[in-house]
């Protein structure tokens, strides 16, 4: 089996806690198991860090920022694999970049974007004992970057899903997930198994036992296999078993490449092939080719708009208001137009509409268009437009500037 096991700042705090860490690690791999490690900063040390920081300077920029915290975690990696050699057991340290952690651009609380373990890979099969940095990464600008508080623990499911790891195993100083902090409230309830949801919440709202990303990462990568590279590149395609998937689904952000894409696995045999178009999707060039189900990302908003409009009730002369959408922050109005509506038969470049105000979409009767500058709306259709919820539109002529 291929172990990850993660360990945090308490239970590295001193060299004898790291002792005992060590062991538990030594022991797994007696089993028989492959191992790679992901560590937390010692104790205090990234508070001690940060406070070494604002003897400086208030406000460190973010790059320096992230240099700086990032040091803690690599200590502890080279104190640990240092322990790990002192008992006998072969270990190599890398740091979150050398573990090939990709992030986002941003300081201080980046996302992982992706993870190519090639050397944590080369060290387990080896039989070494990888042990990882975590709450750290590097940029496309390759500078490094920080996860955020309890980033670690991102680090330790990112790095299992992606090296496709048995289980991941993360290690803290409280025997369980309670309901509340078991330090402050003795009543606390001990939970002996807990669901996904639950435990985001519980991250979200403060549990510091997990990191809300790493449940998410757990959530989103139940053996989903992720694969790195030119998607165009026969070889890659062919030494992924194209020929043996049940399914190729193209996605890019270019027509032309989706479709060469999905051309090549009709050719390969591939039994179901959906391939995403955007700006060709009107284009009869495609209709002919085997290019699978066909999906449309316009017609799919369109198409979802004017169904929850549809399942509201039907109010002749009146707006329909919808909620929710993107948590609140928009809403989806279908007008009926009436020979009181202004603008019937002016295509929409010429209409003078509100700021935030967007026509999504004009049914005539039975067919509903995706609406472009030349589109006009007349007597009897349906208009559904979508606003950020700044004013009130009670009636069509609203929308107006």
């Amino acid at each position: 089996m291929l172990i990850v096991m993660k360990f945090g700042g308490s239970s590295l705090a001193s060299a004898a806690h790291i002792r005992r860490a060590a062991e538990l690690i030594a022991d797994q791999r007696k089993n028989g198991d492959q191992v790679a490690v992901v560590v937390s900063a010692q104790g205090d040390t990234t508070d001690e860090l940060i406070t070494k920081a604002k003897e400086i300077t208030e406000t460190p920029p973010g790059r320096e920022r992230d240099m700086l915290l990032s040091c803690g975690e690599q200590m502890s990696m080279a104190l640990m694999a240092m322990q790990l050699e002192a008992l006998g057991c072969p270990a190599v340290s890398f740091c979150g970049w050398q573990a090939g952690i990709c992030t986002e651009a941003r300081h201080g609380d980046a996302r992982i974007l992706k993870v190519e373990p090639h050397r944590v890979k080369q060290a387990l099969e080896a039989g070494k004992v990888a042990v990882v940095a975590g709450f750290q990464g590097i940029d496309r600008h390759e500078n490094i970057t920080t996860l955020g508080r309890g980033g670690s623990d991102t680090t330790a499911v990112a790095l299992a899903a992606f090296l496709q790891a048995d289980k991941c195993m993360i290690y803290t100083d409280v025997d369980g997930v309670y309901d509340r902090d078991p330090r402050l409230y003795p009543e606390a309830v001990r939970f002996d198994t807990i669901s996904y949801a639950d435990m985001l919440a519980l991250a979200r709202q403060g549990a510091q036992v997990l990191h809300d990303r790493c449940v998410e990462l757990a959530t989103l990568l139940p053996g989903v296999r992720v694969l790195h590279g030119d998607a165009t590149s026969q070889s890659l395609l062919e030494s992924e078993g194209l020929a043996r998937t049940d399914a190729l689904v193209t996605l890019t952000g270019l027509d032309e490449l989706n479709m060469v894409i999905s051309l090549y696995g009709n050719s390969q045999g591939v039994p179901q092939i959906i391939t995403k178009l955007g700006r060709m999707g009107s284009s009869g060039i495609v209709d002919d080719l085997p290019l699978g189900s066909l999906i449309y990302p316009k017609a799919l908003c369109c198409n979802t708009i004017v169904r929850y409009v549809r399942a509201m009730q039907n109010q002749t002369e009146a707006a329909v208001s919808l909620h929710h959408i993107a948590d609140g922050q928009v809403e989806a109005l279908e007008f009926h137009v009436t020979e009181t509506t202004k603008g019937c038969g002016i295509p929409l470049k010429n209409l003078k509409l509100k700021n935030n105000v967007l026509i999504a979409g004009i049914s005539h009767g039975s067919v509903t268009e995706i609406p472009n500058g030349d589109s006009c709306f007349h007597k009897d259709d349906a208009v559904v437009v979508v606003t950020s919820g700044r004013g009130v539109l009670n009636q069509i002529n609203d929308i107006f500037a």
